[in-house]
């Protein structure tokens, strides 16, 4: 498939449309922390929840076809803007992986925020969590400690103006390998 990269020994793609419509084993969804969700099924218990924090439901009762559903809060476009906020975005990315790790799912679909206003920035970040998060797994496992992590992430945009340049920015972070 066209676009997929390899690195750590997981595959990463994009996919450009809905997460309810992708089959996977998890799905990650983010909204804006202590705000309540208005893209996630109203009946999720995840309004208040701080940046960085996850909560896991079924994935049925958010009305997604994945087993899981990994809800995680990430920092509101404002705090974004500041720059200084961008560690709380890192976070809440690096703790959704985290959390689909410990669920030992092997494919995992996380959807990107978008922002007409910072375009791709979600993106870029969601890439800079990804390659920390898989170089600290291969770090475990040469320290003798099995690591856990899923053997393909795909990236999920709404927008097609922002997927088609999130691509490029896919193969440049990720040289396609092992």
């Amino acid at each position: 498939m066209l676009g997929i990269r390899r690195y750590q020994g997981t595959a990463i793609d994009l996919w450009q449309g809905d997460l309810k419509k992708f089959v996977c084993d998890a799905s990650v969804v983010f909204f804006p922390a202590g705000l309540p969700s208005t893209s996630l099924n109203p009946g999720l218990p995840v309004a208040g929840l701080p940046a960085g924090e996850a909560m896991i439901f079924q994935g049925k009762d958010g009305g997604y076809p994945s087993a899981h559903l990994i809800a995680v809060a990430y920092s509101p476009i404002a705090e974004v803007e500041d720059r200084g906020k961008l560690g709380t975005v890192l976070g809440s990315y690096a703790n959704a992986l985290a959390f689909a790790a410990s669920l030992g799912v092997r494919h995992v679909a996380m959807a990107v925020p978008q922002s007409e206003k910072l375009g791709d920035l979600y993106g870029s970040l969601a890439m800079v969590a990804l390659k920390s998060f898989l170089d600290e797994a291969m770090t475990r496992a040469s320290s003798g400690r099995t690591p856990s992590f899923p053997k393909r992430v795909t990236l999920v945009m709404e927008s097609l103006p922002i997927y088609d340049c999130f691509q490029a920015q896919l193969f440049a972070a990720f040289a396609d390998g092992p």
